[in-house]
């Protein structure tokens, strides 16, 4: 399941999951992020399904994999095992989807699990 690493109502000056303020980038323009959901999923099933196989090739070689796709998407698998969806927004790999495990990112892109 996607998860939202921080949705900012205008104007109320915090991240609106964790309450700390809002984050700004170098220009003092604040930072939104759309929700996953209201945007679907940002990759396109042949990105999730490659970036899903080569982290099954990873795990025997206790590796984790980070890849980028078109210059502005990147998939990131963390050591903790999660992994993350970033999009490249005004010159910054922005997170966009979040998942616990390689099972959940291959749920929300309806990939087969093996």
């Amino acid at each position: 399941m996607a998860l939202n690493l921080g949705s900012v109502a205008a104007g109320d000056g915090c991240d609106s999951l964790t309450g700390a303020p809002l984050r700004r980038t170098a220009g003092g323009i604040p930072r939104y992020q759309p929700l996953p959901a209201a945007r679907g999923l940002i990759l396109n099933q042949a990105q999730a399904e490659a970036a899903y196989s080569a982290m099954c090739a990873l795990n025997n070689v206790s590796s984790r994999l980070m890849a980028t796709f078109e210059e502005k998407l990147r998939v990131v698998e963390r050591s903790c095992g999660g992994i993350y969806v970033l999009e490249m927004l005004e010159g910054e790999w922005a997170p966009s989807e979040r998942y616990e495990n390689q099972a959940a990112f291959a749920t929300a892109y309806g990939l087969r699990v093996g």
